[in-house]
């Protein structure tokens, strides 16, 4: 039943013969190499570990090109955690602040399609006063991201408007 179905499924997909062809590492025999489309060389390899290297790598290497150029922007990226980029933002207007999210956004976005052409890629963002891998956009009545601040006492996101942030960082620096 099994081979059927792998018939069935490779037919139906026949781009997948030529991905699970694996290059045997002559160095290492038993395991395999392989190149990725930007010129990574990975070999030493079992087959799931080369057949995931063409996505993971590529992935990665485009996540290298999105902290280059954020960097040549002298975006502050004070850290990046597996698919997350955290950039400090200076807290001046809604409108200011929103303009930069779009920025930074907009540069991840165009560095990615560098290395992975003809996938659509989207990023989704947030304010937060620190990192909460809980973080949500948030939308005010006026369609602009409001800050998460923390979890509640009810375990959920607690969230506040761009302006009173704003407004408590005057207060701060006054």
């Amino acid at each position: 039943m099994a081979e059927k179905a792998r018939e069935a499924w490779l037919k139906a997909f026949p781009e997948m013969i030529l991905h699970l062809e694996c290059t045997p590492d002559y160095n290492n025999p038993g395991n395999y190499r392989t190149k990725t489309w930007t010129g990574f060389e990975r070999g030493n390899c079992i087959s799931t570990e080369i057949l995931n290297t063409e996505f993971q790598s590529t992935s990665g290497d485009g996540a290298s090109i999105v902290l280059w150029d954020c960097y040549k922007e002298q975006i502050q990226t004070v850290n990046f955690i597996h698919d997350e980029l955290l950039n400090e933002i200076r807290i001046t207007t809604k409108e200011q602040m929103m303009k930069e999210l779009y920025h930074i956004g907009d540069i991840m976005v165009s560095s990615m399609k560098k290395v992975i052409e003809n996938v659509n890629i989207k990023v989704e963002s947030s304010f937060m006063t620190r990192w909460f891998k809980e973080a949500e956009p948030v939308l005010d009545e006026s369609g602009c991201l409001m800050v998460m601040t923390g979890i509640g006492s009810d375990l959920k996101p607690h969230y506040e408007p761009l302006e009173t942030i704003i407004e408590l960082e005057k207060r701060r620096t006054a």
